[in-house]
């Protein structure tokens, strides 16, 4: 008869988080890149023009080579939990799965719609990692889930 490990985490919470990717951000960017771009063009200022287009190349380029959570769960919140992240863009992303466990969550400074996540993460390697998770970019039911779990951590490190 098989025998079932016991766990002794009081903290339980089914999370099951699919996270999308919402376009609105780059709104704003591209606003100023244009607006930038026409005040340069105007101006006759064509060297400004080509190191802006550079630095939007960098930038693009470092954009698309983050690391980018696409997926985490975790049946206790203060055991482990598994991140699905991902690397790159089209045919050329690169999935993992990362197994970590979570440090700290709170609701962002300054944005009322956004949840910062950290995470020791153990595997595939050991490091720390940050993920800000957007109410547009989650179901309205996973981030009343992410909105408990702020107000469950906070009240754990105050007492």
């Amino acid at each position: 008869m098989p025998t079932k490990t016991p766990n002794f985490s009081k903290n339980i919470l089914n999370l099951d988080i699919a996270i999308h990717q919402s376009c609105l951000r780059f709104v704003p960017w591209a606003a100023f890149v244009i607006v930038v771009m026409l005040i340069s063009w105007q101006a006759i200022l064509v060297w400004q023009c080509v190191l802006l287009l550079a630095i939007i190349g960098v930038l693009s380029w470092m954009y698309v080579g983050r690391t980018k959570t696409v997926w985490m769960g975790c049946t206790h919140t203060d055991g482990l939990w598994q991140l699905s992240v991902s690397r790159g863009i089209g045919r050329d992303t690169r999935r993992q799965l990362w197994q970590a466990y979570l440090l700290s969550s709170q609701r962002a400074i300054g944005m009322n719609e956004a949840v910062a996540l950290r995470f020791y993460v153990i595997e595939p390697r050991k490091r720390y990692f940050e993920v800000m998770v957007h109410r547009r970019d989650v179901a309205d039911a996973d981030y009343r889930k992410l909105l408990g779990l702020c107000t469950l951590s906070s009240k754990l490190m105050m007492n």
